[in-house]
């Protein structure tokens, strides 16, 4: 802004005629790289003679002269000029695609299209340089190339005092093309030219990019020039000697010179400590590298706690002010749109492209950074990124966005933004299942790193062999032989992790490929003419839905979301599952006019148009894919129609969940193959102890090849990890609570009430061995529910993701423990009927054999205290005894 207040600032300034004086050569000591061309370089004075009229000075009293501030005579031109330069290259590279839309860009271009009066090569071939940089902000950045080329030399002769800077931008230019073999070119002269003008910024800059994009190419030859160029710098910059010294640690570890990234690394941290928080860039690329050879050498907690130590730095605070620039251009995008600096149409474009999935050059050229980025919460932004869609009635568009909202949830609550769980999976995967650009990069992967496949290999086999051994149910009573390839197996999942995140954390091109992308067209192909797809979003106050069935998609609108929300809270109350001083006993939710069912068909109406559920009615199979606090909502518990008469929707259809719009094929995935089953009992059909575990015994007496684990006896089980890797289906007979510490996430819910050990949390059934039992049923899940003040969702919707995309084909889930006989009884029907049944139809008919049923207000927990109900009996059909269980994922089985 102070440039275009003074645009003839250049043409004041009397810059003279003399000859320059020409450097034959580079200094002495600057010889860590080759030079592309014969050097010869002039010096360009540092000050210049401004012209004054000397008219306008003003005598003192003592008979002094003396000129007004503005009429200094001496000015350093040529920092004033490469400032320039520093400025309009970071503008460049922090605003990206807000650039373009900036008021000043438009200006700057102009500004530089007008040639200066000065005649003096170097001026002029700065004036070039200058606009060139400012061509990459505009709104055609591709004429930049071409300006910047010409302004490297002067006269087609000589390096000066900005050829480092227009090195280094077509270097990042190179660079964004995936052109690594050029950008080092340029950079390897830039250095050079950098540490001939003492430009200690710009040869920092270059020892940076030149290391990123050496990692990225794997040019690990470069790695002894820059040894040489740290050794250089010593004594003379301590910015050029870190960023050199930082690079060349991921390069040594890239070289399997672990030694020698280890004393790097040492090096680093003498040069970081007297400047505690002073560079915090250079203290996460650090930490970066450090968790790369962490995991190179198998020491998977350093990784991981250097890791969080680089991101936490990268994720930014009021102390270090660092944060990603994308995420700095989503934020700003959305301040720049509320201010009204920013046109809706502007804003979307720009949202277009910072909330794009990371490309291959991103991972390539800055995995810090990518990381950063994809693992920071930007749920505001893909909400307002879905509103335009909406706008404009953009139905494709509306369809992925959402789909991309719903997964965007699920990525955010996963290590590394869910990239270490797509490379976890592709290499687990067989090729020909691996979409083809994944196939291509995990093949290449695997040649390069043998053992990774080698261990993978090996864990499958010794997987398959614990299998055909006993379930291993008592430590004390398990074959030693069984014991040695279990601590096998542990050992080669700590090296296969540790190889998994090297992978994760490198430059590797690989996107976050699950949960699938949405595919429209195979969508409706793969629907059957009675199935009904419902995704919904809630995007600030309105909800969006998608409907999908074999006719095609059709998308509705409510504006009022608070309304659902007040419906759903009013819902429990009457139900009786949230209790108030003066609220509903569940006794009367059997009532032919209890309250529950016009509040009922009231939040039908809220959610579903009247041509929504006119679909609902004609279906025989719902597939639903939730958002946030919608899966708390008991949507078998809607009528099928508004008013009196309305039966629930398990009356007449089955009722699936999937994970995001995009995973709809796990509705339709192959009926699970259960042989061994195992169910962990606690307290949950009845009150007393010895009744309970009777039941329970019950339960697996009935079902073929199934074994009880009683958690209330002192016995020694093995560790959950092997439980789960040696059967096919598991259900807990016990009351299970999410995490519910601040910041809890997938990582921290409990699912296995065997210990305090992380083998325990269901995180782990993430980790490798990658095999969780295909059946898991939760009928005692708690959620907020119970409370009636209601979480955000994750509670449910993680569960169902995690155990879903780690090998389970079906899972039922409670909303609420309802426990008691009646929780026998489902689940025992359940377990039956799944093996002839999909899992949905499993559970609807399991619930249907249930309202019939009588059974003792005083057996069913979730309908006590007792004493305070009118009546002794209960119905199987009170809501809060089957509403509370929806079933994830599905088998072809018809219902």
């Amino acid at each position: 802004m102070l440039l275009l207040a003074n645009p003839d600032w250049i043409d004041q300034i009397d810059v003279g005629v003399e000859q320059l004086p020409v450097l034959e050569g580079i200094a002495k000591g600057i010889d860590w790289f080759p030079k592309s061309r014969p050097t010869r370089s002039v010096q360009i004075p540092e000050s210049v003679q401004i012209g004054v009229d000397p008219t306008q000075a003003q005598v003192t009293p003592q008979g002094n002269l003396v000129a007004p501030i503005s009429l200094i005579t001496r000015l350093d031109a040529t920092e004033v000029l490469r400032t320039l330069t520093i400025a309009l290259a970071r503008r460049w590279q922090l605003l990206g695609p807000l650039a373009k839309h900036s008021p000043l860009s438009d200006p700057l271009v102009k500004l530089f299209r007008n040639r200066p009066a000065q005649q003096a090569a170097w001026v002029n071939a700065s004036w070039t340089l200058l606009s060139g940089l400012s061509q990459l902000s505009s709104k055609t950045p591709e004429a930049a190339r071409g300006i910047i080329s010409n302004s490297i030399l002067l006269g087609n002769q000589f390096d000066y005092f900005l050829s480092a800077r227009a090195l280094l931008t077509l270097a990042e230019m190179d660079a964004q093309q995936g052109n690594f073999q050029a950008a080092i070119v340029s950079l390897q002269d830039a250095s050079l030219l950098a540490a001939q003008y003492e430009q200690h910024d710009e040869l920092s800059d270059s020892f940076s990019r030149l290391a990123a994009y050496a990692s990225a190419s794997h040019r690990i030859e470069l790695l002894e020039p820059l040894q040489r160029a740290t050794n250089w710098s010593n004594n003379r910059s301590s910015l050029s000697q870190l960023a050199a010294t930082t690079g060349a640690v991921e390069l040594a570890v890239i070289a399997t010179n672990f030694g020698l990234a280890d004393k790097l690394v040492q090096q680093s941290n003498v040069l970081l400590r007297p400047r505690e928080m002073a560079l915090p860039r250079f203290r996460a690329q650090l930490a970066y590298a450090s968790s790369l050879l962490a995991f190179g050498q198998n020491r998977k907690s350093l990784g991981l706690s250097n890791l969080e130590t680089a991101l936490k730095l990268m994720h930014g605070s009021a102390q270090t002010g660092a944060v990603a620039e994308p995420v700095f251009q989503a934020q700003m995008t959305l301040d720049l749109l509320a201010s009204g600096a920013l046109t809706q149409a502007d804003c979307e474009s720009i949202l277009d492209e910072v909330l794009a999935e990371p490309g291959a050059v991103q991972w390539q050229t800055a995995p810090l950074t990518t990381l950063a980025t994809i693992t920071t919460s930007s749920l505001p932004a893909y909400e307002r990124w879905l509103a335009f869609a909406l706008l404009r009635q953009d139905s494709e568009q509306i369809v992925r966005r959402v789909d991309r909202l719903q997964q965007q949830v699920f990525f955010e609550s996963l290590p590394l933004g869910g990239r270490l769980f797509s490379w976890r999976q592709a290499v687990a995967s067989a090729p020909e299942q691996l979409p083809p650009a994944v196939r291509e990069i995990v093949t290449a992967t695997l040649q390069r790193y043998p053992a990774l496949q080698n261990s993978g290999a090996r864990l499958e086999a010794i997987a398959q062999e614990l299998r055909q051994r006993p379930i291993p149910l008592d430590e004390r009573t398990t074959a030693s032989e069984s014991k040695k390839l279990f601590a096998e197996l542990k050992t080669l999942t700590t090296a296969h992790e540790n190889g998994l995140a090297f992978q994760t954390l490198g430059r590797k091109p690989l996107d976050r490929y699950l949960p699938a992308d949405i595919d429209s067209e195979a969508l409706k192909q793969q629907l059957a003419p009675q199935d009904l797809l419902l995704a919904m979003v809630v995007s600030g106050p309105s909800l969006v839905g998608v409907a999908a069935s074999d006719q095609g998609i059709e998308i509705w609108q409510v504006d009022d979301f608070a309304t659902i929300d007040n419906k759903l809270k009013l819902l429990l109350v009457e139900l009786g599952l949230v209790r108030q001083p003066a609220g509903q006993l569940p006794s009367g939710a059997l009532l032919a006019d209890a309250a529950w069912r016009t509040t009922a068909g009231q939040m039908l109406d809220a959610l579903f148009p009247e041509k929504i559920q006119k679909k609902i009615a004609q279906s025989k199979r719902v597939i639903l894919a939730p958002y946030g606090r919608l899966w708390y909502i008991p949507f078998e518990l809607l009528p099928t129609r508004s008013g009196a008469g309305g039966q629930p929707w398990l009356t007449d259809r089955r009722v699936t969940y999937v994970p995001t719009l995009g995973s709809y094929a796990m509705a339709f995935g192959k009926r699970p193959q259960v042989e061994r089953t195992v169910g962990i009992i606690g307290s949950m059909f009845a009150i007393d102890r010895s009744e309970n575990e009777d039941l329970a015994q019950q339960l697996v007496d009935q079902i073929p090849n199934s074994a009880g684990i009683n958690i209330q006896q002192k016995i020694t089980v093995a560790p959950p990890v092997w439980l789960r890797m040696s059967i096919d289906r598991v259900w807990v007979g016990s009351r299970l609570e999410p995490a519910t510490r601040p910041g809890s996430s997938l990582w921290d819910t409990v699912l296995f009430p065997l210990g305090k050990a992380r083998q325990s949390q269901l995180g782990n059934w993430l980790q490798s061995p990658l095999r969780s039992p295909v059946s898991v049923v939760l009928p005692g899940y708690q959620t907020s529910m119970l409370g009636g003040e209601l979480g955000n969702g994750n509670e449910i919707f993680l569960p169902v993701c995690g155990l879903l995309h780690s090998g389970t084909e079906s899972l039922v889930i409670s909303r609420w423990p309802a426990g008691g006989r009646s929780s026998f009884a489902v689940l025992g029907r359940f377990l039956n009927e799944q093996r002839d049944a999909s899992s949905s139809a499993a559970l609807r008919r399991s619930i249907l054999a249930l309202w019939p049923q009588d059974f003792l207000v005083a057996d069913e927990p979730s309908l006590l205290p007792a004493g305070k109900e009118a009546e002794a009996l209960t119905q199987g059909s009170h809501p809060l005894l089957w509403a509370g269980y929806l079933s994830a994922g599905d088998g072809d089985a018809a219902p």
